[in-house]
């Protein structure tokens, strides 16, 4: 994943079809962005945007898969 001009790129590789929920969270844990990602079997790339309101820093992406597994990814936003 990379954050390039307020745009997350966040790949999927072999992973079930579903709804995933990405939650972007700031370094207090408020959610500052809420996106569903409707994913059809095989590779894709998601865009995320954010908001102009969104401040640079460190943030966590939490995706919680169809099975409400979750994953944490960092992302910088410069």
């Amino acid at each position: 994943m990379i954050n390039y001009g307020g745009v997350i790129n966040l790949q999927l590789n072999n992973l079930p079809s579903g709804n995933y929920k990405t939650r972007l969270l700031n370094s207090f844990g408020q959610v500052v962005l809420i996106k569903i990602i409707t994913h059809a079997v095989g590779n894709a790339i998601e865009k995320i945007a954010l908001s102009k309101q969104i401040a640079k820093g460190i943030y966590n992406l939490e995706i919680i898969n169809p099975d409400n597994g979750r994953t944490k990814i960092s992302v910088v936003y410069q």
